[in-house]
């Protein structure tokens, strides 16, 4: 699914009465600051947040919950620092 297309199905979910929504948060802590302004690739993630807790002021109860991940093990592993953790 393309990220910007999150908005819409945003909306169709809280006029559904959805309570819980659960953007796309994947690949990095989108409650870190410094992250998301690292890269505009982040931008959209953060809009997909703030319009949830816009629409959250007129649907009572909509809220949303993110998953932070951190990178796979074989991501990590080839890195050059990781040689000196990983052996």
């Amino acid at each position: 699914m393309a990220q910007g297309a999150q908005n819409g199905m945003i909306d169709v979910a809280a006029k559904a009465g959805v309570k819980w929504i659960v953007p796309n948060e994947y690949a990095g802590d989108g409650l870190n600051e410094d992250m998301m302004n690292a890269s505009a690739v982040f931008s959209q993630k953060v809009q997909s947040r703030r319009h949830v807790e816009e629409l959250s002021k007129t649907h009572e109860g909509l809220k949303w919950i993110g998953v932070a991940t951190n990178p796979f093990f074989e991501s990590v592993r080839t890195m050059s620092l990781s040689r000196t953790l990983f052996g």
